[in-house]
């Protein structure tokens, strides 16, 4: 589902306080099958930097696979990064978390492609 804005001012966005390993994390709603993530960085790079995504039915996100990682140099500014599990995963509950001791997580859109189970996995 998404929305048509894509702003990446950060005023726009979803965006921790400065902290050690910010998070945020969707409720879904119900298991759904995702395919891949559409993520819209913020205008700050350092913003989406070393990002661990985790997907699964455990509302303690810590206890759920891990999705997708970007990890390495922080993505420009207001771009869109394609997240993508090797696999096909389902869950109810989508995370993001900053592996950055102290540092703020900001997400200015995010796209989840997929749907309800099941999707063909092939």
């Amino acid at each position: 589902v998404t929305d048509g804005y894509y702003c990446h001012k950060v005023d726009h966005c979803s965006q921790t306080f400065p902290s050690p390993n910010p998070w945020l994390k969707v409720d879904l709603q119900t298991s759904v099958t995702v395919l891949c993530l559409v993520v819209k960085t913020s205008e700050y790079e350092i913003f989406f930097t070393d990002v661990e995504v985790r997907l699964g039915s455990s509302s303690n996100f810590s206890n759920n696979p891990i999705f997708a990682m970007q990890s390495g140099q922080s993505p420009p500014s207001g771009t869109f990064l394609i997240l993508t599990p090797t696999q096909p995963m389902q869950g109810r509950y989508l995370s993001f978390q900053s592996m950055v001791a102290f540092n703020s997580l900001a997400i200015c859109k995010l796209q989840v492609i997929g749907g309800k189970p099941p999707i063909p996995l092939k």
